[in-house]
């Protein structure tokens, strides 16, 4: 094909492809649009009842929206924002600095610019929809490249429409940090693609420099008349590309901050920006981005990628990991995050790597043998900077008193030990924080639906053209290599806390989309080879890795239709009356500076739909409010009469004027109190005594009741 016709060709498909990824957009959007008003009727609902579907800290985040765009001015919304003395009474909070609720401030500021053409609180709901698809078109364009053709995108849009409410929360759950955050995730993965990618054209282009070099030396060097064993051509290669890496490639290598293009200058800038506001928009991101940089660093001990570009990418997530303190005041969680203690010690570690010359080159003479050495080596490596890591973690902690993300490693403690905390119980009580189970729903789903079994038959070819094709040219890619690092961790991730498979669902995407990647089709190629060693098993094997990727879609589509057409056409009902009656309650008959004490879903719901004061809220992610809450929460405790007074003392000692008791709450608290170390057989909950026993009038006033507060 002439060069020009080549070109038109490029730019014809690059124009289909942003239309089909215009497409998949607004379809993930409709989607969702969809089934959010088959489960909440949400065109049909009030103000008041829109507000009382948002669940615990739902709502506590969209009430800074709701502040943004309602208070008279910006500089009013600045001030109230970093300096919030109605949501953690009497302690003034900082949420910029605290609550990640970057994405609220900009959906309420942008309401603002909008002159009430659409209501706060659908606006930020159809921000998360189409934001969520704008997910969606990353993971398309991701699958596009990692297959290396537009069918592994259509892989990936069979197995994101068919399996939808499997992979995102965002259509029932808006307001979640996730729901904002893990959209800005995968924007950053699709320019780490891009530079991964041109890691291995980078390889490729040194390789066949290499080979026309051994070429013409065979041809009319020293050697022309010599008649060339695989091996010794192998040798002259490695030769060969050691020498071009120390010339022509070597300035590369010397200068380890050197960019070689305004287009790696523009993707690594866009990877910043990417990981800035993924982590402005949740306080776990330090978690998700450790794990990335992990599957960063493997490739580079395998030989994947150059030194240089493990360099980059820890130096610009570091930036934007420095931003993150200059902007959230040096919280104290972030400082001392696992994230942050690594980069103290991987980036010096790369460095001394920088200075020792040490390349991390895949030798194209490595036997299958050295491979396996090479990794036991980055394993040993591994190992060594993940405890090095924690020990520093450990020191910094006592060195400077921080304590703030204890509780993640006492629930991950729990998990597997019968170690046991007021902590871990509230945690581990909501099945979205226990482990993912054979028998649990997010596992037989995923059989069902048919994306878990596929996957893993995907990574599982990928792991066997890893053992099996070690040197040459068909080895695994930086690309591939990594995607399929980083599957593997969101899958760890999502076995601790079923809450974080939505890490996990687009990685679905990705990893079946490579089934029309060079792997599958290699795999395929070695398993003809081996049943017919003498006849050329190219032909064979691309119609038969064509006939697989339709019969996977197909199975997808087979396996997904049902559940998918009744997601999209049930309507579900739901009733918050007697909340909504609470909430009308207290907005006529209470003052505005009336401070409530209560659980934390509901001072969530108070604090939103009714603008009141505060004690405690559902953001758990600070030894302070988590004090605070223990000691509220003993309302929930079984005392007998005599400690009466001692739990009504340490609830008064919020300062709180009103207490709010939630019946359901009261009578499913039953793992708080074994946590406390009481014995209930004999004595009754502090809240049932005030609620079913009379025994209030001691202690209070009783202003209000229903069916359920």
């Amino acid at each position: 094909m002439a060069a020009d016709e080549k070109e038109d060709w490029d730019y014809i498909r690059n124009v289909f492809i942003v239309l089909l990824t215009i497409t998949v957009i607004f379809l993930s959007a409709m989607m969702a649009g969809q089934m959010y008003e088959n489960l909440r009727w949400w065109s049909t609902r009030s103000i008041l009842q829109k507000e009382t579907s948002f669940y615990s800290e739902q709502a506590m985040y969209y009430r800074y929206a709701k502040k943004a765009s309602n208070l008279p001015s910006v500089g009013d919304v600045f001030n109230f924002f970093s300096n919030d003395t109605r949501i953690q009474f009497p302690e003034p909070m900082n949420a910029l600095t605290s609550f990640n609720v970057y994405p609220e401030l900009a959906v309420g500021l942008f309401h603002r610019l909008l002159g009430g053409q659409i209501s706060i609180i659908d606006l930020y709901v159809n921000s998360c929809r189409y934001l969520n698809g704008l997910l969606f078109g990353f993971v398309f364009l991701i699958s596009i490249k990692v297959s290396d053709n537009i069918l592994g995108g259509l892989i990936a849009a069979a197995v994101w429409v068919f399996s939808f409410d499997q992979i995102t929360r965002s259509w029932h759950s808006p307001a979640l940090r996730e729901s904002w955050a893990i959209p800005f995730w995968f924007g950053g993965i699709w320019v780490l693609t891009y530079l991964l990618k041109a890691e291995d054209d980078y390889h490729r282009f040194i390789e066949k420099k290499a080979k026309r070099a051994v070429k013409v030396r065979y041809s009319t060097g020293d050697l022309k008349d010599v008649m060339p064993t695989e091996e010794a051509i192998l040798q002259e290669l490695d030769a060969g590309i050691d020498g071009f890496l120390e010339t022509e490639a070597g300035t590369f290598n010397k200068n380890t901050f050197y960019v070689e293009s305004k287009k790696e200058a523009a993707l690594l800038l866009g990877f910043y920006f990417f990981t800035l506001c993924f982590s402005l928009s949740w306080q776990f991101a330090q978690f998700t981005l450790q794990t990335q940089m992990l599957a960063v660093l493997i490739p580079y001990l395998m030989g994947a990628v150059r030194l240089r570009f493990c360099l980059h990418i820890h130096l610009v997530t570091l930036a934007s990991l420095l931003t993150m303190l200059v902007v959230q005041a040096g919280n104290k969680m972030l400082l001392n995050s696992i994230l942050f203690n690594y980069f103290l010690v991987v980036i010096p570690l790369l460095f001394l790597l920088r200075r020792s010359h040490i390349t991390g080159k895949i030798s194209m003479l490595e036997s299958r043998l050295q491979y396996f050495t090479r990794g036991i080596r980055a394993v040993i490596f591994l190992v060594a900077v993940i405890g090095v890591t924690l020990q520093v973690k450990h020191f910094n902690a006592m060195l400077f008193d921080i304590n703030d993300d204890g509780h993640i490693f006492d629930i991950l403690k729990a998990k597997f030990t019968s170690f046991s905390t007021f902590d871990t119980v509230l945690y581990l009580k909501q099945e979205e924080y226990r482990t993912l189970t054979w028998s649990g729903d997010t596992v037989q789903e995923g059989i069902k639906s048919l994306i878990l079994p596929i996957s893993f038959f995907v990574a599982v070819a990928i792991f066997i053209k890893f053992l099996f094709f070690s040197r040459g040219d068909n080895r695994l890619t930086a690309v591939t290599m990594y995607h399929w690092l980083q599957y593997c961790a969101c899958f760890l991730m999502t076995l601790l806390i079923m809450r974080l498979k939505v890490h996990l669902g687009p990685f679905y995407c990705i990893i079946i989309a490579m089934l029309a990647g060079n792997s599958v089709k290699d795999l395929i190629s070695f398993l003809y080879l081996r049943a017919s060693p003498k006849t050329d098993p190219s032909k064979k094997a691309k119609w038969t890795h064509y006939l697989l990727c339709f019969i996977m879609i197909g199975a997808i589509v087979n396996a997904g239709y049902e559940p998918w057409l009744k997601k999209m056409t049930d309507e579900f009902e739901w009733n918050h009356e007697d909340l909504q009656s609470l909430i009308t309650w207290i907005q006529r008959n209470t003052p505005e500076d009336g401070v409530f004490v209560s659980e934390m879903v509901l001072t969530s719901i108070i604090s939103l739909s009714a603008d009141r004061i505060v004690t405690n809220h559902p953001h758990y992610e600070s030894v302070e409010i988590r004090e605070k809450t223990r000691e509220i929460y003993k309302m929930y405790y079984c005392v007998g009469e005599k400690e009466m007074w001692e739990v009504f003392q340490e609830v008064s000692n919020s300062q709180a004027r009103y207490l709010v008791l939630a019946e359901g709450a009261c009578r499913n608290s039953g793992s708080l109190w074994s946590a406390s170390g009481t014995d209930c057989s004999t004595q009754n909950k502090f809240c049932a005594h005030l609620l079913w026993n009379n025994d209030y009038k001691t202690y209070f006033k009783k202003l209000y009741s229903n069916k359920s507060y």
